[in-house]
């Protein structure tokens, strides 16, 4: 389980751009390559920097599942 709190300590570590890009694609829906024409990045880029976040979170959410066994 990750708390709010994760979430956003994760996020604020964030460039802006990445920060948009992930609230675009998990709130709104768009694939990479539309939110890299909105933000006026490249997608393989912007798409590396996203994949980087969200394992970031999975690496908290496996550590709290550790240290709930």
């Amino acid at each position: 389980y990750i708390g709010a709190k994760q979430v956003r300590e994760v996020l604020a570590r964030q460039q802006p751009e990445v920060r948009r890009a992930l609230e675009l694609a998990y709130f709104g829906g768009l694939p990479v390559s539309e939110i890299s024409e909105l933000l006026g990045m490249p997608a393989p880029p912007l798409r590396a920097a996203m994949r980087a976040a969200l394992l970031e979170l999975g690496a908290l959410g496996r550590k709290g599942q550790e240290e709930d066994a």
